[in-house]
């Protein structure tokens, strides 16, 4: 069942431009719901493991962790207020590996699910920025916000930029800021010096 984690790493070291820097990369299963990336390793639930024996295609928990390796790992945020540079990305990234695999229909319904986890917290009165720096526990650094609002505004940034730019600025920024604490502004600027146009009102909305 992990055979396709050759695939989804292939994917990343592609889309990103930076290979796998590892020379192993260890999925550990264990009890409990355990979902954790750390330097060359992730842990997983046995459940899942389980799970992916009758479901196949149930791949986007293994490729959000293996993301990570580039978006926390090889790029760290500098601190827990742009969270969403580690969690929105590897969200983003499992989903564009599940359309790279299935199709484009595969990727329109995960970035749905997103959009939709976002859009009830919206109405429930949940939102707040992406780039948060009124936190004072990692709590309220983390939640659902980082993960869905984070890859849902990276599909519409996607979109409007096209993919050839889009996927360029995701390279110009991993090369830039590997091994490197990063903050929003920092993805600000490469996306933008790989549009050749200023995304401020796009960042402003969405982002901060």
């Amino acid at each position: 069942v992990l055979d396709v984690t050759a695939a989804a790493m292939r994917f990343c070291a592609e889309r990103t431009g930076k290979p796998y820097e590892g020379g192993t990369y260890t999925q550990v299963f264990a009890h409990g719901t355990v979902e954790q990336e750390a330097v060359g390793l992730t842990l997983l639930p046995e459940a899942y493991g389980a799970r992916l024996a009758t479901q196949p295609d149930d791949l986007r928990l293994l490729a959000h962790e293996l993301s990570h390796q580039w978006y926390a790992v090889g790029i760290q945020c500098k601190d827990w207020s742009d969270f969403w540079l580690n969690e929105g990305l590897a969200t983003f990234m499992a989903d564009a590996f599940l359309e790279s695999k299935f199709g484009k229909a595969r990727y329109e319904k995960e970035i749905g699910e997103s959009r939709g986890i976002y859009e009830s917290l919206v109405k429930d009165g949940k939102d707040r920025p992406l780039s948060f720096t009124d936190w004072q526990t990692t709590q309220q650094a983390s939640g659902r916000i980082v993960y869905h609002k984070g890859a849902w505004v990276l599909a519409q940034l996607r979109k409007q930029l096209g993919d050839e730019v889009f996927w360029r600025g995701l390279k110009l920024y991993t090369s830039r800021q590997w091994h490197t604490a990063v903050v929003s502004e920092d993805f600000q600027k490469a996306m933008q010096d790989a549009a050749r146009k200023d995304l401020s009102k796009f960042f402003e909305k969405w982002v901060f």
